[in-house]
């Protein structure tokens, strides 16, 4: 069983390595963190700037992607989410609006993202989680980039509950492999719907 202490200690130790790492150039999280850009407009004809061009879905970049070659963004709004689910649903939607997905930390990725949006004119708009830790990220997103903070009022979690509640709720049969969906949800979101 994995103690409080074991967890501390655990997160005391990969902080050390990460430290380690990083006064030898080695910077950690360059490859393993990322966000997701979707129709998000560019203006450069870097190696960056062609994927997102190109591509049709959202595009995984990395804190290397951001450093190294950086987009040059085109002016927009840039609406920025908490949630990276919400660029997959965006996507099947065939939503045209320009969109970020963040992992719901505000990691260095982050800062890079928010500071080339703000030197190349993008306007940000920010939905974060509305729980005590997604209060704090977005008041300091819109504090040093000048976002504009959007759904993040009690109000919108009051809707979105009773919506739930109030709309189809996926169910599963008896017969575990006739799973089956009230909602008209494509496949893709079917697969962890019963548990």
């Amino acid at each position: 069983m994995v103690t409080v202490e074991c967890l501390r200690v655990r997160q005391r130790d990969g902080f050390l390595v990460r430290t380690l790492l990083a006064g030898d150039g080695v910077i950690a999280d360059r490859l393993s963190a990322t966000v997701l850009l979707f129709n998000v407009q560019v203006a450069g004809d870097g190696p960056i700037d062609r994927r997102l061009r190109e591509s049709p879905a959202p595009v995984a970049l990395t804190l290397l992607d951001l450093v190294q070659c950086p987009p040059v963004l085109a002016p927009q709004t840039l609406t920025v989410v908490e949630n990276p689910s919400v660029l997959e649903i965006a996507f099947t939607a065939r939503v045209r609006q320009s969109l970020a997905g963040t992992s719901g930390q505000l990691r260095a990725i982050n800062h890079v993202l928010f500071q080339l949006a703000v030197e190349h004119g993008v306007c940000l708009r920010y939905a974060g989680d509305i729980d005590t830790a997604g209060k704090q990220i977005a008041a300091v997103v819109a504090s040093t980039y000048g976002a504009e903070l959007i759904a993040m009022v009690d109000d919108t979690a009051s809707e979105a509950l009773r919506q739930r509640l109030v709309g189809p709720t996926p169910r599963c049969d008896d017969n575990p492999t006739a799973q089956v969906l009230d909602a008209k949800i494509p496949p893709v979101y079917q697969e962890k719907t019963c548990y």
